[in-house]
C-alpha cells in the first residue's frame, strides 16, 4: 500500500500493481514480486519509491508473517462484501412467465448438482424435477430467489 513518505511496498507473492491510475493494475499479472519490483522502480519513479531494503531474494520470517496478517485481512474484506453483495439469482423465465425448466436444469448442473434431485426421487416425480408443477417438492429451486410468477405478482402488488 502507498506509505504517507511516497513509498510503495509490495508484499510477499504479490504479482499485480496497486499504484493509483497504473494502466497495468490487475490486467498485468506479473510472474513474481521481484519484476513487480521493477515495475514500480520503473513505471512510477515519479510517484512512488521502494525502500532501500527492497531488493530481490527471499523474504525474512517477520515480512512473511506481516503479509500472513495483510492476506488475512484481505479475504475478511472481501468475505464482508461477499455477505452484502450478491445473493441467489432469479429462477429464469419464459417469454411468457413459465421457468424455463431447461435453463433451470443447466444452472443446477452447473453447480455441481444432479438432476433429478432426491427429493423428486422420493416423491416419484423424477422426470419432473425442475418443473414449475414440481416447485413445491424440488430441493433444486433452493438454489434460486423465491419463485412468483407474473399473475401471483400482480396481484400482490399495492396500489
Amino acid at each position: 500500500m502507498a506509505k504517507n513518505h511516497g513509498y510503495l511496498i509490495p508484499h510477499v507473492g504479490e504479482i499485480y500493481c496497486r499504484a493509483p491510475a497504473c494502466t497495468n493494475s490487475f490486467q498485468t499479472q506479473f510472474l513474481n514480486t521481484n519484476n513487480l519490483k521493477k515495475h514500480i522502480r520503473k513505471a512510477h519513479v515519479d510517484k512512488f519509491d521502494l525502500l532501500e531494503k527492497e531488493g530481490g531474494g527471499r523474504p525474512t520470517a517477520k515480512e512473511e508473517d506481516d503479509v500472513i496478517v495483510f492476506y488475512k485481512a484481505v479475504l475478511e474484506a472481501y468475505d464482508a462484501r461477499q455477505e452484502d453483495g450478491v445473493g441467489k439469482p432469479e429462477i429464469p423465465c419464459r417469454r411468457d412467465g413459465k421457468i424455463n425448466q431447461s435453463a433451470v436444469k443447466k444452472y443446477v448442473r452447473e453447480q455441481g448438482y444432479s438432476v433429478p434431485c432426491d427429493a423428486c426421487k422420493e416423491a416419484d416425480k423424477a422426470k419432473d424435477c425442475c418443473r414449475e408443477a414440481n416447485l413445491d417438492v424440488c430441493d433444486h429451486f433452493e438454489l434460486f430467489e423465491p419463485y412468483e410468477d407474473e399473475e401471483e405478482a400482480e396481484s400482490n402488488e399495492v396500489f
